[in-house]
């Protein structure tokens, strides 16, 4: 929210009027675009537009034509200026940054898929401000177009347990405390788990520990109870797939065999290793998958938080994931062999963090 206070300071000639939210799927990133631009309102005489994008989404993603023509209606353009097809996108971007000269408003764009989606939606005028949310890094938003980036991550305990309290009653929280911590621990402090777990012990009038004591004996199965029964967007593993199935299919192999990690992370040799492809083409896939918030990347080191490494668990088959396994220990095998030899030491660098997980 701080941050985000940045697109009303004082001074728009020094301010940024763009922000992006990032993050992985799940995490909150409409609920904060929302909540802020419901309480700085106020700042933004001339209204709010929203649109969701449809960037992750089950319909195809909206065209950036389309979302203008929507846009100009809102402000009340003739019907005569409306572009009737796409080739008229140009002079439909022209005429709403005509529009918007002069004005303060608020432009949210949920749930972008890329940049492109995104960039002839951006007003020129400064006293405007632009609030875009993707599962993708957006990293050309902000090199290009002066956008502040904001990474969402998971929550901490604390802050799981206070949103665990807001749906299922602080009093309940507090009088089983622990269990709470566990539940959610179980959801890896995903803010989307943690409500469906809140909301489905609210329905079912549960106690906190036999609901936590459900959820942990669900093992890789645990997804199926982290749904609200009949509302296929309650889901998480939904959430999870609508990114899944934007990566091309060799990323979604790697994702998979990341699943079988015996150690909370590894190298890009170490993925290398496992998925069988060289370093430059194992660095490209985990930086691709990465980008859409799948992977956690850290001092260069790759890994899955709980729930995705479920997820990545219920992808793989038997097969798959035998090979792969198979694969890894044949390579720490060889270790000290190819250190020796002067070659690339792939399993070394793993087995400092898990060697004796493995």
């Amino acid at each position: 929210m701080r941050v985000l206070d940045t697109l009303v300071a004082s001074d728009p000639a020094r301010r940024p009027h763009i922000a992006v939210v990032v993050g992985a799927p799940g995490v909150g990133k409409t609920a904060l675009a929302t909540h802020w631009a419901h309480a700085r309102r106020d700042h933004f005489p001339d209204g709010q537009l929203y649109v969701d994008l449809r960037g992750h989404s089950r319909p195809p993603a909206l065209r950036p034509g389309d979302v203008l023509t929507q846009f100009l209606r809102a402000l009340g353009a003739p019907p005569h200026a409306l572009p009737a097809h796409s080739p008229g996108e140009d002079e439909a971007a022209a005429l709403y940054r005509t529009l918007l000269a002069g004005k303060r408003l608020l432009i949210v764009l949920d749930n972008a898929r890329d940049a492109e989606q995104v960039r002839p939606l951006l007003p020129g005028a400064r006293g405007c401000a632009v609030v875009v949310t993707s599962r993708s890094r957006l990293a050309g938003l902000v090199s290009s177009d002066g956008a502040r980036r904001i990474a969402l991550d998971v929550l901490d305990p604390d802050e799981g347990r206070r949103l665990l309290g807001s749906i299922a009653g602080s009093c309940n929280v507090a009088a089983e405390e622990a269990a709470a911590r566990s539940l959610v621990e179980l959801c890896g402090g995903l803010p989307l788990a943690i409500r469906i777990a809140g909301a489905n012990l609210v329905a079912r009038n549960a106690n906190i520990a036999a609901h936590c004591a459900e959820l942990a004996g669900a093992g890789d199965g645990i997804l199926d109870r982290l749904r609200i029964e009949g509302d296929r967007r309650s889901a998480v593993r939904s959430a999870f797939e609508l990114s899944y199935r934007t990566l091309p299919d060799e990323a979604r192999r790697m994702f998979r065999l990341l699943g079988q990690l015996p150690g909370p992370d590894l190298t890009v040799d170490a993925a290398a290793a496992l998925a069988g492809t060289t370093p430059a083409d194992s660095a490209a896939l985990l930086a691709r998958i990465a980008d859409a918030h799948l992977v956690r990347e850290r001092a260069g080191r790759f890994g899955l938080d709980v729930l995705l490494r479920s997820y990545a668990r219920e992808l793989i088959g038997t097969d798959e994931a035998h090979t792969a396994r198979r694969r890894l220990m044949l390579s720490r095998a060889q270790g000290p062999a190819r250190r020796d030899s002067g070659q690339a030491n792939c399993p070394g660098s793993y087995a400092s963090s898990a060697g004796s997980r493995a």
